[in-house]
């Protein structure tokens, strides 16, 4: 097997806030104050590898449910998935991490409206930039959001 399909990923709940919809996922880089969308084919591919899916087992998810498109999903897959990681939203996995998903096992994909596969897109908007890095959203510990930091941790010491 190729290296690369072997890839798997991990979301570092610390900066990474997101929402799955219907048929879209939105999230947060807490880090930059920048936010994206992914529609379509782009939210599937998120839930997948922010389930710690590897970029293999990805793609061939995709190629089942989109039998028809099988020649241009794994490029497709390996572009938005390139992209991902350059905007640092998701971090690569270890070695020994995760464990991959059992032959025959399908992890569930959201019950989207598409009937037909579409290149990913990666949708990036720094128009509220400031304000968010002006006043975060959370103080979060490596639990990720919704988890609040325990009080003492946020607090400052006032003796």
């Amino acid at each position: 097997m190729d290296p690369i399909l072997s890839r798997r990923y991990r979301v570092d709940r610390s900066k990474i806030i997101f929402e799955a919809f219907e048929d879209e996922t939105v999230l947060i880089n807490l880090d930059s104050g920048s936010y994206y969308s992914f529609p379509g084919s782009g939210a599937l591919i998120w839930d997948l590898i922010s389930s710690g899916r590897s970029i293999g087992e990805v793609i061939a998810q995709l190629q089942h449910r989109f039998p028809d498109a099988n020649a241009e999903i794994e490029s497709s897959v390996l572009d938005f998935i390139g992209k991902v990681v350059e905007e640092r939203l998701v971090l690569e996995q270890d070695a020994g991490g995760l464990e991959a998903t059992g032959e025959g096992e399908q992890p569930p994909l959201r019950k989207g409206k598409e009937s037909k596969f579409e290149k990913p897109c990666l949708q990036k908007y720094s128009d509220m930039q400031d304000l968010l890095l002006l006043d975060p959203i959370h103080e979060v510990d490596e639990m990720g959001w919704p988890n609040a930091l325990p009080a003492g941790r946020n607090a400052e010491a006032l003796e």
